[in-house]
């Protein structure tokens, strides 16, 4: 496979916010591009400034029913862009910010997920290989399989068939004022580990090999965006978002938001609970989640950043 170079950065472009008429095209040529939004104001702030290809959303499964939105306008939504729908640890604001992100775009945005639901994970009860089962085992700040198995890796896998097997060039998020998260940024987290072989006969194997599937290009950072930026272009527009987070009762979250979200959204703190409680001696963090959002004397800071969540 031959090597690409991101059309990123070789300075800020002089005019911020203006959508350039033509992409850069430092080696980047004839390659599909691809906008991952996850409901938050960042993402959306750029599928509409920076148009691609294709637009994507990776939902974060569940198998309780009850986590399921309660708008019957919206959970008809779901249910039409993820077959077999039946409830989502993301928000409900996040899951209706799409809806109306998508018809300021004029262009669909594809839903995508993981075979198996969060809780298969949790519990072991998957059949994916090269990927532990039977042992439970909680998703937390350096474990997040919620955001390898649910996000990323189903986003790759699409991308990739869905190019031919070439690369894509994907808009990161990453805005002017967040100098350290392209800084870090490394050719690694290009590639991925896909499924090039199914194995799902008995006489089969899975084969998988790593694919660098896509391009990394960071347009906000690139014409200097900020999140002022985004939030004034958000001021006088009637979109729904999450106060908090794309998703509910994340372990990533600070104690405060935790406790916001709990009143939030009390079925999905119970499953967590529940989760924390059949794991035993294991929890989403250092302390219990029940311990996190009842007690407001301490607030555990977050010394990770979230990935797949850009709300705020």
């Amino acid at each position: 496979m031959p090597k690409f170079e991101a059309a990123i950065a070789h300075g800020p472009a002089s005019n911020p916010l203006q959508v350039p008429a033509e992409r850069p095209a430092d080696g980047v040529v004839d390659m599909q591009t691809v906008t991952s939004i996850s409901g938050g104001k960042t993402s959306s702030y750029m599928a509409l400034k920076y148009p691609t290809d294709l637009y994507v959303f990776a939902l974060v499964r569940s198998n309780h029913p009850e986590l399921a939105p309660t708008n019957s306008s919206l959970l008809a939504y779901c249910e039409d862009k993820s077959p077999g729908f039946i409830g989502t640890y993301e928000a409900p604001e996040t899951l209706q910010a799409l809806r109306e992100v998508e018809q300021m775009i004029g262009s669909e945005i594809k839903w995508l997920s993981a075979e198996y639901a969060l809780e298969d994970y949790v519990f072991g009860a998957t059949d994916v290989p090269n990927y532990r089962s039977g042992k439970p085992y909680l998703y937390n700040k350096r474990t997040r399989f919620c955001t390898i198995e649910q996000k990323i890796k189903p986003i790759s896998r699409y991308c990739w068939l869905n190019s031919d097997g070439n690369p894509v060039v994907q808009n990161i998020g990453f805005r002017w004022d967040e100098p350290g998260r392209v800084e870090g940024w490394n050719c690694g987290n290009d590639v991925s580990k896909i499924a090039t072989s199914c194995g799902m006969k008995p006489t089969d194997r899975w084969e998988y090999q790593n694919i660098e599937w896509r391009v990394s290009d960071f347009p906000l950072y690139r014409d200097r965006v900020t999140k002022l930026d985004v939030l004034k272009f958000w001021e006088n527009k009637s979109v729904t978002f999450p106060d908090i987070s794309n998703c509910v009762m994340c372990p990533i979250h600070q104690d405060s938001e935790l406790r916001k979200q709990r009143k939030l959204y009390p079925k999905h703190y119970a499953v967590a609970v529940a989760q924390e409680s059949a794991v035993e001696g294991h929890y989403f963090g250092s302390r219990s989640i029940v311990e996190r959002t009842e007690d407001p004397g301490f607030d555990q800071p977050s010394l990770f950043s979230c990935l797949c969540s850009d709300s705020k």
